[in-house]
């Protein structure tokens, strides 16, 4: 960015005017999540896990990113960082193992997963007009 006269990171406006260049500004949601609501502030290594099944979670520490897993167990809600243009992002996911879906979230943007013709073991890559990015 700064090649092309932005500095880092970028002002309000120019994020605001990015965001609306990339297309992307239908797909946020109005406000932002914020990594000091009360969901994310009894972190474990990056997690708030009121799972009560035993997980093995990937240490989030020093990440941009936060996430909290619903009592449910099949629910997972992360608020993602993006410091050059000072903003953060909701991702979620939540299974249905009764209807046999998968929804991915990308801020407003949901993404409807088919689990009966889920290719298991393969990455997929999910984005919101290719710069959030999920996979």
């Amino acid at each position: 960015m700064n090649k092309n006269g932005y500095t880092t990171p970028l002002s309000d406006y120019q994020s605001a005017k990015l965001m609306k260049e990339l297309k992307a500004s239908y797909y946020l949601n109005t406000d932002s999540c914020s990594q000091d609501t009360d969901v994310y502030l009894s972190l474990e290594d990056g997690w708030n896990n009121d799972c009560s099944k035993n997980i093995e979670l990937t240490n989030l520490t020093g990440q941009a990113v936060v996430c909290h897993i619903s009592y449910l167990c099949s629910e997972v809600q992360c608020c993602v960082r993006a410091d050059d243009i000072r903003r953060t992002f909701q991702v979620e996911l939540s299974v249905d193992p009764c209807s046999k879906i998968m929804l991915i979230k990308l801020e407003r943007l949901t993404i409807k997963v088919d689990l009966l013709v889920f290719q298991f073991g393969t990455v997929h890559h999910f984005s919101l007009v290719g710069f959030l990015k999920a996979e």
